[in-house]
């Protein structure tokens, strides 16, 4: 296609360098590729291996089996408890990269796209918010029967 880029150095390097955290995993789900932001993720969760996300969702039907389906596209909500003993979320979104016959064997596929975000800081908003809005609930029942 004239005037359009070409290339595989450019995809890895957005690939690479992107804000968002991506991870390329092979067909069981092993990771083959981490960017940067998600290294950064996956080392802020302090877990006792370096590999132990990818064991944690390679146990996990949700992800090993979405190849398995025709889905395009799957989101994950993680709840975890991280090396230091604190509860985090992590949204996981997979997408399929679908087998390429014409492929080299090691780029044939089929693949799943990973996407990471730490939800972490919605969440204990989230329940931050659900907390005040019971203690509210409380106040009020209290006040109708001290008034009763």
């Amino acid at each position: 296609m004239e005037g359009m880029i070409q290339g595989a150095g450019l995809f890895f390097r957005i690939f690479a360098e992107s804000s968002a955290a991506f991870a390329l995993a092979d067909g069981s789900g092993a990771f083959l590729m981490v960017n940067q932001e998600c290294d950064h993720i996956i080392k802020s969760l302090a877990l006792p291996h370096a590999r132990s996300l990818e064991r944690l969702l390679c146990n996990m039907p949700p992800y090993t089996d979405f190849l398995k389906t025709t889905e395009a596209e799957r989101r994950l909500s993680l709840p975890l408890r991280d090396g230091n003993n604190q509860d985090r979320r992590l949204e996981v979104t997979l997408w399929r990269i679908n087998e390429d016959p014409a492929a080299q064997p090691a780029e044939r596929g089929p693949f799943m796209g990973i996407s990471l975000r730490d939800q972490t800081g919605e969440w204990m908003e989230e329940r931050r918010l659900e907390e005040d809005v019971h203690q509210a609930e409380q106040a009020v029942e209290a006040k109708s029967i001290f008034l009763a």
